[in-house]
């Protein structure tokens, strides 16, 4: 299951990046926007080669009881079919997890909300509902306040995150 993973890179260390966590990044490529002021506009188009399946098991393997968490981003996490694959290999692994979302996908946070897969959602706002078409190329903003509420509603203590790239 690692090689379906489009993972291509990952940072080793971050302490800003999971608040109060130590953690690494595993970088996703692949969006399904196309946003103008896109924070890693190299990794939207999904063209990159994937780190190799072992690379990424043994580094994390080798950072078990050194880091407390991952961070999944992107590119967007959540159009990965392996993703809660990924989180239950986490979890087993006693990693705390953390994604960072566009929310363009609330069947897939509900997902992994409901399995307790993941300790923190930072999911970016990326432009009010009469923007939102002209910034994201995405249609349906139903789809992120639909994310919006899954996070601030989860039952689970789920610390939410709000940010912002767009300009005012």
């Amino acid at each position: 299951m690692w090689a379906k993973l489009p993972v291509t890179s990952l940072t080793p260390f971050t302490f800003q990046d999971f608040p109060e966590h130590t953690a690494c990044i595993l970088w996703f490529s692949g969006c399904n926007m196309a946003c103008a002021y896109c924070h890693n506009p190299d990794l939207v188009t999904g063209a990159f080669k994937r780190l190799p399946s072992e690379r990424i098991e043994e580094f994390l393997l080798s950072r078990q009881g050194l880091l407390e968490g991952v961070v999944l981003s992107g590119g967007e996490c959540t159009l990965s079919s392996a993703l809660p694959w990924l989180c239950r290999k986490l979890k087993s692994m006693n990693f705390k997890v953390k994604i960072d979302t566009n929310g363009s996908r609330p069947e897939k946070i509900e997902e992994l909300l409901n399995e307790d897969l993941v300790d923190f959602i930072a999911l970016d706002f990326k432009a009010p509902p009469s923007k939102y078409r002209a910034i994201t190329h995405l249609d349906d903003w139903s789809l992120f306040e639909r994310s919006l509420k899954l996070v601030v509603t989860a039952n689970i203590g789920l610390p939410f995150v709000y940010r912002s790239m767009a300009e005012h």
